[in-house]
């Protein structure tokens, strides 16, 4: 289990009365975890003036924001009546100034993202040293400037409920407009923005700034109009924004070649005869075997160059690159070599080559291929090409 701080303290003063006696809230619908949590804090009581408040889900969480000043909130995720995402949507539209510790059960590179994307300070694994847990609930709780959480973003709480698999509907407001976004087991069904549905409408939304999020838990939408995941559509609205902030003195070319290849070539970085050599020796040495292929920018994951491109794909794998470095890096492990291989289901495979500011990915038919043949001829021959097309 992580323990995550969410909290992006203001950049306003905002004054305190150290004298007061503050309330900690902690939500969890597991009584023994919450009973040695709460108990173990309540020897810290009298010393740093708090007070213990304990709920087993959100609606009886609400219940005591109602009644009680809250000053710091602890809580899980995954409870019965109102789980833990839906009690930090009323909190951050209602009780904006309350600090938040989350509980969750995953970790993984995208919950690292979503804690950058909340103003995560800090996270735990469990098994969880009460000692810990402790500091950073005092932590949070002595600030001399309140905590707000400000700045969750659409997307953040999009990829925790795709990852929580919920079925929900949010409203979304911005200073003019409202979108209602229809989800079914953590899968974007639904975009509504006035007469306006579909997939361009939920880029739309997700591209809003400063908007506010309420969260319904019945499902009923109008009609069903989306029929790509969560995590298709939030890369390409990343991808829609990325491409908003390429310098116009950046010029690109478009170059149409033989069997449906195009290379989008960055005139000053890349020698496009060489790039499309190195393409066309793989098509070669494959022959039928090559199903698609995509060579990016690890910058932007935006494909430079492909045959029979596969642009979401492209995307998720440089992420998985980029992901297996890190985690191999903090390890303490030699990062990733001049190839990985994943083996899929139906004799499929994908291969990935990590080439510093670049990566080329493809999807191979294993049914077709020799996989000595692959691994000594085709690959090295490939690989060559490529490092020649990007150092000249």
């Amino acid at each position: 289990m992580i323990i995550i701080l969410a909290s992006k303290l203001l950049l306003q003063n905002v004054s305190e009365n150290n004298g007061a006696i503050k309330n900690i809230l902690i939500v969890d619908d597991e009584k023994l975890f919450l009973k040695s949590l709460a108990d173990g804090l309540k020897t810290y009581e009298k010393k740093h003036k708090f007070k213990m408040l304990t709920a087993q889900n959100g609606k009886e969480a609400l219940k005591i924001f109602n009644t009680h000043d809250i000053s710091l909130l602890v809580t899980d995720l995954r409870m019965p009546e109102m789980d833990g995402i839906s009690l930090i949507t009323h909190v951050h539209n209602d009780f904006s100034q309350v600090p938040v510790i989350v509980m969750t059960a995953f970790g993984s590179p995208q919950i690292e993202k979503q804690i950058k994307d909340m103003g995560i300070l800090h996270y735990l694994e469990k098994p969880i040293s009460f000692e810990e847990f402790r500091d950073h609930v005092l932590y949070a709780l002595n600030q001399k400037k309140k905590g707000r959480i400000e700045g969750i973003t659409l997307a953040s709480f999009l990829q925790l409920i795709w990852m929580e698999k919920m079925t929900c509907t949010l409203i979304v407001k911005s200073t003019e407009k409202t979108g209602i976004l229809s989800i079914k087991n953590g899968e974007l069904k639904n975009a509504e923005c006035g007469q306006e549905k579909g997939l361009d409408t939920a880029l739309e939304i997700l591209a809003w700034e400063n908007v506010t999020i309420e969260m319904e838990e019945s499902y009923l939408p109008g009609s069903e109009t989306l029929n790509s995941t969560i995590e298709e559509i939030l890369l390409e609205s990343f991808r829609r924004q990325d491409e908003k902030k390429i310098e116009p003195s950046i010029e690109y070319e478009e170059i149409e070649l033989s069997d449906n290849l195009i290379i989008l070539k960055k005139e000053e970085r890349m020698n496009v005869q060489k790039l499309n050599k190195s393409i066309e020796i793989l098509k070669e040495s494959l022959g039928g075997a090559l199903m698609a292929t995509d060579i990016w920018s690890s910058a932007d994951m935006q494909s430079l160059a492909g045959w029979n491109s596969q642009p979401v794909a492209t995307a998720l794998f440089g992420q998985i690159i980029n992901s297996t470095n890190k985690a191999l890096k903090e390890s303490g492990f030699p990062i990733l070599g001049k190839y990985c291989l994943f083996d899929l289901v139906d004799g499929k495979m994908v291969v990935l080559i990590p080439m510093g500011e670049y990566g080329w990915g493809m999807l191979i038919d294993g049914k077709k291929a020799q996989l000595g043949l692959l691994l000594n001829l085709s690959l090295p021959k490939a690989i060559a090409a490529f490092e020649d097309a990007i150092t000249s």
